[in-house]
């Protein structure tokens, strides 16, 4: 967060760029986030899809389980980091992450 105070820190940001690879896995947006905020943060991924698929509207355990549910994660981030980190790690997720997917971010105490 925040520019680059040396040339080395610049080549470092510039290199990270060129070998990263992408990737739609939970791992690769876990160390992506981590890599953001620092040692001191857990974050974890989580796909409602794989709490019970999909799932008609009337079913009671999961009522708003529907197909847009197979595009939708959450990323909860322990502990809470500062409005600058949130805002910065929100951008970098959905900068990165596919575009017909949806994310939503919470932050655990």
């Amino acid at each position: 967060i925040g520019a680059p105070a040396t040339n080395d820190e610049r080549r470092a940001i510039l290199y990270a760029k060129w070998i990263a690879t992408g990737g739609q896995t939970a791992a690769y947006f876990i160390e992506v986030a981590e890599g953001l905020l620092g040692s001191g943060f857990t974050v974890t991924v989580a796909s409602p899809y794989l709490l019970g698929g999909w799932t008609p509207l009337s079913t009671p355990i999961y009522p708003f389980l529907t197909r847009s549910a197979f595009y939708s994660w959450t990323m909860d981030v322990t502990p809470v980091p500062t409005a600058a980190q949130q805002t910065a790690l929100e951008c970098l997720i959905n900068r990165y992450k596919p575009a017909h997917t949806a994310v939503y971010f919470t932050y655990t105490p």
